[in-house]
């Protein structure tokens, strides 16, 4: 899936965090103004609310760092996948719009707690940068435990 040997620098990791919150706030955007159950538009917008800060923060810190993020096959696979979910989101039958913007987030969030624990937690150097990372680790998994509620809510 991704070269584990190629250690990410800190600007790198700070474009795959920037990455991933967008995708976030994205596909949440989409679900709020489409999604019909109330818990879903509320995940979502949980997703949109949270993830916003997180980039924030991300974007805080570059700047305290003077790191300016910088684009990379993780990143950019991220981008396309997160592309692909919001083509999907936008082309799916109202009836499904719930169901496939949950299963999305499943699946984006299990593969963002990946990309961390694999990725970019052994590779930031900065101690901020990895405190920050420890803290969206805990919000990503607790996003993955709410997504995977609702997806057994929904069989």
């Amino acid at each position: 899936m991704m070269d584990m040997k190629h250690k990410l620098n800190d600007a790198q990791i700070m474009s795959v965090l920037s990455t991933a919150n967008m995708g976030e706030i994205t596909q949440g955007q989409i679900a709020l103004q489409n999604a019909h159950r109330a818990e879903v538009r509320s995940f979502a917008q949980k997703m949109v609310n949270e993830h916003t800060a997180n980039d924030q923060m991300g974007q805080a810190l570059a700047a305290r760092l003077g790191v300016t993020p910088q684009a990379n096959p993780i990143s950019m696979k991220l981008k396309k996948e997160s592309d692909e979910v919001v083509m999907k989101l936008n082309k799916a039958d109202a009836k499904d719009i719930d169901k496939d913007y949950i299963h999305s987030q499943v699946k984006v969030h299990k593969m963002v707690l990946e990309t961390i624990d694999k990725k970019l937690l052994p590779s930031a150097q900065n101690a901020e940068l990895r405190t920050l990372l420890t803290q969206t680790r805990g919000a990503v998994a607790m996003h993955l435990q709410m997504a995977e509620q609702l997806k057994d809510m929904m069989k």
